[in-house]
């Protein structure tokens, strides 16, 4: 069992808890397409904490995808129950991580393709190949993502790992309950 925690619109929030998670289907996404959560991890920002700072952080909204400026935001707290799942952090998963890039490398000689040489592409695709050929529920991993004031002014992008992100290929299978952490807030 996994605590997930999820950061959006006031609006979205409500829509979540009474019909679950969509998947993303955005072709960069960090873990491939699924179900975003924040999840806590030893020594990166609480999981909580860093879904609150994502909503606040997107509440100015994004044109280029689409998504209208909001006011107030909700954490949503998830419990997520998985079968199979890697982990791109544990040295267990790091082994099998490396067979299934070898298949995945099959994978794309059989289908006479290649990378598109865009690194989150790329890992989107892998991350797809592993939920869909090989059954995977979720795939979690450490990542960096630009979240706090200070960071966009700064403009620092340095990549060390500030939160741990699970990606679940299909909420409505794994996703047990939906409750709020923070119940639309506003936006300071």
């Amino acid at each position: 069992m996994w605590n997930g925690f999820h950061g959006t619109s006031a609006l979205c929030g409500g829509s979540i808890v009474k019909e679950n998670f969509r998947v993303s289907t955005a072709e960069r996404d960090w873990l491939g397409n699924g179900a975003y959560f924040f999840i806590d991890g030893d020594g990166v920002t609480s999981a909580q904490d860093k879904a609150e700072e994502w909503a606040i952080s997107r509440s100015s909204g994004d044109t280029k995808k689409g998504l209208k400026p909001y006011n107030r935001f909700s954490v949503l707290h998830a419990t997520i129950h998985t079968g199979k799942y890697l982990d791109f952090d544990d040295t267990k998963h790091i082994r099998a991580l490396n067979v299934l890039k070898e298949a995945y490398i099959d994978f794309l000689e059989e289908q006479g393709s290649e990378p598109t040489g865009v690194f989150l592409e790329d890992k989107c695709n892998f991350c797809n190949f592993l939920m869909q050929k090989h059954k995977v529920d979720a795939i979690v991993r450490m990542e960096y993502i630009k979240t706090n004031p200070r960071e966009f002014k700064v403009g620092f992008s340095g990549g060390v790992p500030n939160c741990r992100v699970m990606s679940v290929r299909s909420p409505e299978a794994s996703v047990r309950k939906i409750d709020y952490a923070i119940e639309r807030r506003s936006v300071k």
